[in-house]
């Protein structure tokens, strides 16, 4: 948890420019982009990791269920696997109409407006990327580096 404290950090903690405010609208998109990172940790972990994940979930491959196993593919749109990118590409395309809804880039002044883009890049990247780091690395116990 500390972890993701400190990555999730430097996104909650800036001035009160009229460019750096968080709205409602940048929490919301914050979270799908968390969300969308966490499943993708989730997903990486069912397709490169089965071996780790049946020692860690042994109750998910009891009786045969194949639901959990990245290893097939006939199983379509009903296995762990499709569902996951079924749900990131949900969770991306919420993120965008949440953000297009929200505040025109027109209503800043133009001197904010690029400062303004790329404060949004990277407060979006950090919270895909705080996803992907707690499912991937802290619940699944991956390596970040090896």
């Amino acid at each position: 948890m500390k972890t993701l404290i400190i990555i999730l950090f430097p996104t909650l903690c800036f001035g009160q420019e009229n460019w750096k405010k968080i709205s409602k609208n940048d929490v919301w998109v914050s979270s799908c982009f968390f969300s969308y990172g966490f499943v993708k940790g989730w997903a990486d972990q069912i397709e490169f990791h089965h071996y780790e994940m049946s020692i860690q979930f042994p109750g998910l491959f009891r009786n045969g269920n194949t639901f959990w196993d990245g290893r097939y593919d006939d199983d379509g749109i009903w296995d762990a696997k499709h569902l996951a990118a079924g749900l990131q590409a949900s969770l991306m395309t919420a993120a965008v109409c949440i953000k297009l809804g929200g505040k025109r880039l027109k209503e800043y002044p133009k001197k904010d407006r690029f400062k303004k883009v790329v404060f949004d890049i990277i407060k979006y990247d950090f919270s895909r990327r705080a996803g992907f780091f707690l499912s991937y690395n802290v619940i699944h116990k991956n390596q970040l580096f090896k």
